[in-house]
């Protein structure tokens, strides 16, 4: 239907002019990734940005304090970084690859009192329809209002976490 998609399926033209790691950086960004090393299997790879299953959140590695040295800093995102609207700027198929925006905002009612607007703006080049810019869009809008960070030291049990592992 023209209201569904594969997820993690882009539309583009990409130069062989760019280098390596901008054109991959393109893909990751249309596909709703990123790209890290994974140091355990000696290579690169690619890490949807997507919710984690209940099996996976069930398997989670555990930190506590038989692993965890050191002080836990937890931290969230300001009041005036948090973006309330994203802008994307694509190629639009429906209208022979002409530029085209999706604006998401948050809701009045989902704001933090005294939120002063912000918005983050930004084109993706290998996309080309309306639902991958609006699902890309309310992703980045979402965690950056959701976004906490925690950091902590661990002992040598550590070195099995990932990039984009889920712990608990």
């Amino acid at each position: 239907s023209p209201q569904t998609n594969k997820r993690y399926e882009i539309n583009g033209v990409m130069t062989t002019f760019s280098d390596t790691k901008t054109n991959i950086d393109k893909i990751c960004a249309a596909g709703g990734s990123y790209f890290a090393y994974d140091g355990k299997q000696g290579k690169f790879k690619a890490i949807p940005n997507r919710a984690f299953s209940n099996t996976e959140k069930a398997n989670a590695l555990i930190y506590n304090d038989d692993n965890m040295i050191g002080k836990l800093d937890i931290s969230s995102t300001e009041l005036f970084s948090m973006y309330n609207g994203i802008e994307v700027e694509f190629a639009d198929n429906n209208r022979k690859d002409l530029m085209n925006t999706v604006f998401i905002e948050t809701p009045a009612v989902d704001r933090n009192p005294n939120e002063p607007d912000n918005t983050l703006k930004y084109g993706i080049d290998l996309i080309n329809d309306k639902i991958r810019a609006e699902r890309l869009a309310n992703v980045d809008l979402q965690q950056s209002r959701d976004s906490t960070v925690v950091q902590f030291s661990s002992d040598y049990s550590g070195m099995q976490t990932d990039v984009g592992d889920i712990i608990k």
